[in-house]
């Protein structure tokens, strides 16, 4: 009978330390992936015409007026799953316009770490470019990506195609 017990209790011991570690997955993904950032960006101080804006927003799949919302780690998992079970594009612009802002967001954190960082493993890569595109969620104005974007557009896209 305490042989049963004590197997319940550890059983049910290793049950909750699974979930907990489940359930904080993606913030220590997101924590992982910010800290292997060595300079965070800082929002450029460029203007950029409206009609300029609108078509860089309307360029990365977003719709009506560039607006963007404060994306969680879950969210981004969320999003991460809609887009894989996404069968068609019109599909995956419902995902995209979930977190209105996000995908600039995404792109801008590849572009800024294509030029800043040069990680050794892809995988490691992922998840600073997976924290930094949460992290202008929450830091950063839609402007201030849309201007990132403009200036990486302007002055780096040429090398990559």
């Amino acid at each position: 009978m305490k042989i049963k017990r004590l197997f319940i209790i550890l059983f049910s011991i290793i049950f909750i330390v699974g979930l907990i570690l489940f359930i904080s997955c993606p913030y220590l993904f997101y924590t992982y992936g910010l800290n292997r950032i060595n300079e965070l960006p800082k929002p450029l101080n460029i203007k950029i015409d409206k009609s300029v804006r609108q078509k860089i927003w309307l360029d990365y799949q977003g719709e009506g007026s560039p607006k963007m919302v404060k994306v969680s780690p879950y969210d981004s998992m969320y999003s991460i799953i809609c887009l894989n079970q996404a069968s068609i594009v019109q599909d995956m612009k419902k995902c995209y316009n979930k977190y209105p802002g996000f995908r600039h967001a995404q792109i801008f954190a590849v572009y800024y770490l294509r030029e800043s960082e040069k990680h050794s493993k892809q995988l490691l890569w992922e998840f600073s470019a997976f924290a930094l595109s949460i992290w202008l969620t929450k830091n950063w104005s839609i402007d201030d990506i849309l201007n990132g974007l403009y200036f990486y557009q302007e002055n780096y896209y040429k090398k990559y195609h």
